[in-house]
């Protein structure tokens, strides 16, 4: 690209590419400063000297590339460069976010959220109902276009504004559950602007019609008398109108910037959340209809098939709960990143439990079908096979957990991870219970409860010593299964 020097930024007839000698390369595999000026590529980025980055290198770009700013700034991060911009502004935000947490703002002046109403004389206006009436439109159309442009800076995502409707595919808890976390968004950040331009086009509306009075009055015979009369009809002052109409305006604003405070986050959630609503509105569709179909090809029962679809719906509405919750919990304490790599790593437990029915769940009761004493073991392989699914979730979330500085996102999450991690413990000792397993002792009913309450919390300042606890229960859970499916022998 250099060397025939076609390359659109080389300058003259140097090397060099915009002035500059000194860019980044992939060297044999290894991020290396290519000095254009010399021949071969120097190991390593020196600090004593600025590198250039080509933004589209594939030295940099990770395999599921986004052109978003955010993203880009993310690729810096990661290779730790420091993007050098001519902007002293721009190359303060960039270190602010290289340096942590970062907020992006509107790029438009908020500090100023009240109206400039100098250029109108209140006096005078209260006294002339033709100087009001021209007065309310302007200041209307003032309201209207400070509340476009805010509209327009915050480019509030249409998602957001879109309240959840009910499926008549789903029964009323799952609607119940999926118009919770839909609503959630609407309620924190949609600024109802329409709302509020129905408002102020109200007032709009009223002066026009003051104005058409006024002019149907100047037809008629008696004009100087209702004139008159239309002087002495009350109307509210310009200075409590104007008051109003600041405060409903700051109203919608306020929620604005609130929106442009948690832009990222917010995008971000109402993606992932209409994502996870076709989703599982496609599992008790398409998925489940996919789900018959290898089933009745291996010539399993319905009355079977169906019972375990019911096993697998349970399990996927308990992961469809944890959506919410992460997110309300991220808001609150500005955890952004936090909770989207959170719900990436869930989303892959889910397809995870996904294939599990959809592949491998027939093969186990293939396995058993034919053993006396078979639907006791195939259920403890079963619960023993999701359970290596969660303990690989929650393996999964130990690099999320540790990246958080303090102690409560950490317990949060732990927790907020407990009640998918608990399930199998629950449906192995329900199951004893429920088929009254004499074979079963006691005890290791009691090491199982023992099992579930395992305090975790202890080992999170010690991303090692939480990884050993981890490992400690999936040893002690599998010799308890094994216990019980060599006692039913």
């Amino acid at each position: 690209m250099i060397e025939d020097k076609t390359f659109p930024f080389q300058e003259g007839n140097y090397w060099r590419i915009m002035k500059h000698f000194c860019w980044c390369v992939n060297n044999s595999g290894v991020l290396s400063r290519k000095d254009l000026d010399y021949s071969g590529a120097l190991a390593g980025i020196t600090a004593d000297r600025i590198t250039a980055v080509i933004l589209c290198s594939h030295a940099l770009k990770p395999l599921k590339f986004s052109s978003e700013s955010r993203a880009i700034l993310d690729i810096f991060k990661s290779n730790k460069l420091v993007p050098k911009f001519d902007d002293e502004k721009a190359n303060s935000i960039c270190k602010k976010f290289l340096g942590g947490k970062i907020k992006l703002s509107l790029n438009v002046d908020l500090s100023n959220l009240n109206f400039d109403f100098s250029k109108y004389d209140a006096a005078a206006i209260n006294q002339s109902p033709i100087k009001f009436y021209k007065a309310v439109s302007s200041a209307a159309d003032d309201a209207l276009n400070y509340l476009q442009e805010y509209e327009t800076a915050a480019q509030i995502p249409p998602k957001i504004s879109v309240s959840y409707t009910d499926s008549p595919r789903l029964s009323p808890e799952e609607n119940k559950l999926l118009a919770e976390r839909q609503n959630f968004l609407v309620k924190k950040f949609d600024p109802c602007t329409e709302d509020t331009k129905a408002q102020i086009l109200s007032f709009k509306a009223q002066a026009e019609e003051l104005e058409a009075c006024i002019d149907k009055i100047n037809h008629a015979k008696n004009s100087l008398r209702v004139l008159a009369e239309l002087e002495k009809f009350p109307r509210v002052s310009f200075e409590l109108f104007s008051e109003n109409l600041a405060q409903i305006v700051t109203f919608a604003t306020d929620k604005i910037n609130f929106f442009a405070e948690n832009k990222n986050f917010v995008t971000a959630m109402a993606e992932s959340f209409d994502t996870w609503t076709k989703d599982y509105i496609s599992f008790k569709t398409n998925l489940k209809a996919q789900f018959e179909n290898l089933c009745i090809q291996n010539s399993i029962d319905a009355e079977i098939y169906n019972e375990w679809y019911d096993d697998w719906q349970k399990l996927r509405f308990n992961i469809e709960g944890r959506v919410f919750p992460l997110a309300e919990f991220a808001l609150k304490e500005n955890l952004g990143e936090v909770a989207i790599s959170a719900l990436e790593k869930l989303a892959q437990y889910k397809g995870e439990v996904d294939n599990f029915y959809l592949n491998d769940r027939k093969s186990i009761y293939q396995k058993f079908a034919f053993q006396a004493g078979g639907d006791l073991q195939e259920k403890f392989e079963v619960e023993s096979s999701l359970y290596k699914l969660t303990e690989k979730f929650q393996r999964a979330l130990q690099e999320i957990i540790f990246t958080c500085e303090k102690t409560e996102p950490r317990v949060f999450l732990l927790r907020w991870a407990e009640l998918l991690t608990n399930i199998p413990i629950d449906e192995i000792t329900a199951f004893v219970a429920d088929k009254k397993l004499d074979a079963i002792s006691a005890e290791v009913l009691n090491q199982f409860a023992e099992l579930k309450r395992q305090n975790f919390t202890a080992y999170l300042a010690d991303s090692q010593a939480y990884g050993a606890a981890l490992q400690k229960r999936e040893q002690e859970f599998n010799a308890l299964v094994f216990k019980i499916r060599k006692g039913l022998r």
